[in-house]
């Protein structure tokens, strides 16, 4: 579909991402709602998301919402085929 090559569980630094996007300098994260909802988490993932910022990195975050919904994952589709072009 999109023909990209991608690196899962991947190290950054002191963090672990869920996908890594060589050629685009892309990161995937997959937030489950669970974790990602907690307070903890979302300040957690509020400062790895800076570190990895100013290293150049792009970060997409997906919800549990989107990957449990249709048209809300053809919208995720859509939104990561512009960030690959």
């Amino acid at each position: 579909m999109l023909n990209i090559s991608f690196i899962a569980e991947y190290s950054i630094g002191p963090y672990d991402v869920d996908f890594y996007v060589p050629s685009r300098n892309l990161i995937i994260e997959a937030d489950g709602t669970y974790w990602h909802s907690r307070p903890e988490t979302i300040e957690r993932d509020a400062k790895r998301d800076t570190y990895l910022k100013g290293l150049g990195y792009v970060i997409f975050r997906i919800p549990q919402e989107t990957l449990e919904n249709e048209d809300s994952l053809v919208t995720c589709y859509y939104q990561l085929k512009v960030l690959i072009a």
